[in-house]
């Protein structure tokens, strides 16, 4: 599921609760918290909500030989603007 909603993640995440429970939907997202902080929300809210729904959040780069997923770290600094892909944990393989 690809989600492109201008810092409302967390919103639509809530409404699709019962999808991503039932069917573990491989999410891509924008992450900035710049936008979260217009609806309200702390960038770790999303993450944290991710993380209780049993996601694990990457950053995708793309390289010559391929994707290569690097798990993501929140940083310190609040003028990050990503895409992140999130994945149950059941789906990652090690």
């Amino acid at each position: 599921m690809k989600l492109n909603v201008e810092g409302a993640e967390l919103k639509v995440f809530w409404g699709s609760t019962r999808i991503l429970s039932a069917f573990g939907a491989a999410l891509i997202f924008e992450f900035d918290p710049r936008l979260l902080a217009t609806y309200g929300f702390h960038p770790t809210a999303v993450l944290s909500f991710l993380n209780a729904m049993g996601y694990r959040l990457f950053l995708p780069r793309t390289k010559a030989d391929g994707l290569v997923l690097t798990p993501f770290q929140f940083p310190r600094r609040a003028d990050i603007h990503v895409n992140l892909l999130a994945l149950k944990h059941d789906d990652v393989r090690r």
